[in-house]
């Protein structure tokens, strides 16, 4: 039976209701659940540094949220040396000393040469889904050949920012007796290195203060050789999930309205 010019009507209107809820409400929804599980990224507030290659890898520890994702993390880096060596950040497991352990459950280099002189925030997109929620892991920022003792990790002596007063760092000269002697002292002991871990693409886009650095945004889903970017602090657009799903529906929409007119 032909379907008659009211439903042709209502068809279309439920398919531009699909679209704009998909193109709205989707990332509305994202932002809304968007969970910060570790921040003291701020540039203002740079209260040392260690070199990556003298005292490293460096790294410090996070807990993973009810989610068991982690799609973003930044670290406020410097390079005053002017390297161009490749350096690694990687997210590893623990084994609950608390100390990092096994091999890397994500990794991505990237040239030195995208960091400058100055603190520089640097954010990547692990896109790591079914971690354990509430365990702790870690982000590891290591060397390769070539770098020099400039090359660094800064810090944060601020602990009141989210998950940083229960969290530890590790780095090679944690491990004199003086100190923790195992390598890893809590964040209250030793500085925190700058970092926001986020359970969402872009939800470390809000540090705690408006960046006053440079900053670099690496792709989503990055290749497995060094990156190199063309400008040393110019960002790269990260694409817009919601905007693909509304793509999809309206496509969808489009296909069902046109079925029913050849029908009439």
């Amino acid at each position: 039976m032909p379907h008659t010019k009211r439903t042709q009507t209502t068809i279309r209107k439920a398919a531009t209701a699909l679209v704009l809820a998909a193109s709205f409400g989707t990332g509305l929804t994202d932002a809304a659940h968007a969970t910060i599980l570790f921040n003291n990224v701020d540039p203002l507030a740079v209260s040392g540094h260690d070199g990556v290659r003298d005292n490293g890898p460096l790294g410090n520890s996070f807990t993973v949220g009810s989610s068991g994702a982690v799609q973003q993390i930044s670290l406020t880096l410097s390079n005053a040396g002017a390297s161009n060596a490749v350096y690694s950040v990687s997210i590893i497991g623990d084994d609950g000393e608390p100390a990092p352990l096994g091999s890397a459950l994500w990794s991505q280099a990237f040239s030195a040469n995208l960091i400058a002189g100055t603190p520089t925030i640097l954010s990547l997109f692990p896109s790591l889904a079914g971690l354990a929620p509430g365990e702790r892991y870690w982000v590891e920022l290591s060397s390769g050949a070539g770098a020099d003792g400039l090359f660094a990790w800064n810090t944060n002596a601020n602990t009141t920012g989210t998950g940083v007063g229960t969290e530890y760092n590790f780095n090679v000269y944690n491990d004199d007796a003086s100190q923790s002697g195992t390598g890893v002292a809590t964040n209250l002991y030793h500085n925190a290195y700058q970092l926001c871990v986020a359970d969402t693409i872009a939800g470390c886009g809000g540090t705690q203060t408006s960046p006053t650095a440079p900053v670099v945004t690496l792709p989503i889903d990055p290749p497995l050789a060094p990156v190199q970017l063309p400008n040393q602090v110019d960002s790269v657009d990260v694409p817009e999930p919601a905007g693909l799903a509304a793509l999809s529906v309206g496509m969808v929409g489009l296909c069902l309205t046109r079925r029913n007119r050849a029908q009439v």
